[in-house]
């Protein structure tokens, strides 16, 4: 009997040993970190603030002549500190975007035939974007010698005593002296340059009704 009990403790020796063995050391390795990081959705610290765009202001001019006609096709010159030059369209209108509100004047450049005018500037009015210029006249002094043929680089002035303009020119190859944008009525040619308004001496030849081209005859010598 006494033999049987050891044999029998024996085997529960041999059965823990092995079990022991079959189940190995204890698992000692860390446990890894398996919590992941959520992808951050708040906006990068990058400024946001936009810069307001410069004011941009649209000024318009219209070219008409006398009798309230668009005209297409004419250099229209913008100034402030600098000039910009733009054409009239179909309807009359040159365009022009600026950054500035106030102070811009303008003027005729030139005709659609590319003929340069150079008139006198117009301002805007205050707060006002567009502006009426009116092309007006063009009158033309011809000189001719007693042979008929043009004189090239003879002065002559045109004269509207009631408008008190006086404006002095030189004739071309054709004899020509033009004068642009001027208003409808009352001129009067001359020899000589008179431009400073003191007639004394000018003998004076009043244009045709209705016409706007006169010709003056140089006498020989």
């Amino acid at each position: 009997m006494n033999k049987f009990m050891r044999l029998v403790a024996l085997a529960m020796v041999l059965v823990t040993v092995l079990a022991f063995t079959a189940c190995g050391p204890a698992n000692t390795e860390s446990t890894q970190d398996t919590t992941s990081t959520a992808p951050s959705t708040t906006p990068s610290a990058e400024s946001t603030t936009s810069t307001a765009p410069e004011k941009n202001v649209t000024f318009r001019v219209k070219v008409v002549d006398v009798d309230g006609n668009a005209v297409a096709g004419v250099g229209v010159q913008l100034c402030l500190e600098t000039c910009k030059i733009v054409d009239t369209n179909e309807e009359g209108w040159a365009e022009f975007d600026n950054d500035v509100e106030n102070g811009y004047k303008a003027n005729i450049a030139y005709l659609a035939d590319g003929t340069e005018v150079n008139a006198e500037p117009v301002y805007f009015e205050d707060g006002s974007t567009e502006l009426t210029l009116v092309l007006k006249v063009t009158y033309r002094i011809r000189v001719l010698d007693a042979d008929g043929n043009p004189v090239e680089g003879e002065t002559v002035t045109l004269v509207n005593e009631d408008a008190y303009a006086y404006n002095a020119a030189t004739t071309d190859a054709e004899g020509y002296a033009v004068f642009y944008n001027m208003i409808a009525e009352g001129y009067k040619a001359c020899f000589g340059d008179y431009s400073n308004g003191k007639l004394e001496g000018a003998e004076l030849t009043a244009f045709d009704a209705d016409s706007n081209d006169i010709t003056l005859t140089k006498a020989a010598g």
